[in-house]
């Protein structure tokens, strides 16, 4: 979580809980991903987006669990949400990650698409057209 908001969270605050499961799908789109264990149905990952109408690029993010990670399941999220921001008109992603997010920054390059960078207190600022 750290790794997606920045800063250690104890507990997501109600406001983030409440963006993240009430999603009109026009304007954000969420893709979660589960596994089962023991018969029980666990989040692993979660990719989103939400577009900004002003420019029509939209900003996305992921969270994949700890454990989960290294196992292709952000760059499917990634190919996911690529596809259907294309099908509904969405010019581009922007994405904000921490420098030492080194298997994030390597999702976003291996979509292949242009991108533009810029950096700042640790921080990468990516932007790409789809």
């Amino acid at each position: 979580i750290y790794q997606r908001f920045f800063t250690p969270i104890r507990a997501m605050p109600h406001d983030i809980l409440a963006r993240s499961v009430h999603i009109d799908y026009e304007n954000e789109m969420v893709i979660v991903g589960f596994v089962e264990e023991e018969g029980i149905s666990r989040m692993i990952a979660a990719g989103t987006y939400r577009i900004d109408p002003a420019t029509n690029f939209a900003d996305v993010a992921f969270l994949v669990q700890d454990d989960y990670q290294g196992r292709g399941i952000g760059s499917f999220l990634m190919e996911y949400l690529i596809e259907i921001a294309r099908s509904r008109g969405v010019a581009g992603f922007t994405a904000d990650v921490l420098a030492e997010n080194r298997s994030m920054l390597h999702v976003f390059y291996k979509t292949g698409l242009e991108m533009q960078t810029s950096f700042s207190d640790g921080v990468y600022h990516l932007s790409f057209r789809l």
